[in-house]
């Protein structure tokens, strides 16, 4: 019998999450842990210039995001997705080592963007995509004038 959703292995149920990072081990681990722990569905991109391409496909509820990849970076990907009208208000919770926990770029800040510094726990994880995917779609940005 499957966990109902109130559970801590079915918070994310039903949800799709990209991840991007050009790290392979990096996304293999957090899509076995979304996966199995709590019950999303997750797509691994380990190339950031097939991402875009993938998220049309694959239509996420959000995006978790590597900062520092070669050929693009995290911030160039983030606004190729903003400027898509498909993912104009699609949660996107950035993974940096570079960060120190909680420290927020104002170049990203927006209420669809967290940053989360790496190694990253489940439990933060979990906190941070829970939290933005409870928002309604129409106050996950701020009003743009």
């Amino acid at each position: 019998m499957p966990p109902p959703p109130s559970s801590p292995s079915g918070l994310l149920a039903g949800k799709r999450i990209l991840t991007i990072d050009d790290q392979p081990d990096s996304t293999r681990m957090i899509r076995l842990a979304l996966s199995a722990a709590l019950g999303a569905e997750v797509r691994e991109v380990n190339d950031p210039a097939r991402a875009l391409a993938v998220a049309m496909e694959f239509r996420p509820h959000a995006v978790l995001l590597d900062i520092e990849m070669p050929g693009m970076n995290g911030g160039v990907l983030w606004r190729q997705f903003r400027t898509h009208p498909d993912f104009r208000k699609l949660p996107v919770v950035f993974l940096s080592s570079r960060i120190t926990e909680d420290e927020n770029s104002p170049d990203i800040a927006d209420a669809t963007t967290q940053m989360l510094a790496k190694p990253v726990t489940l439990a933060r994880l979990t906190e941070r995509l829970v939290g933005l995917l409870s928002k309604p779609a129409g106050k996950r940005m701020r009003d743009e004038g």
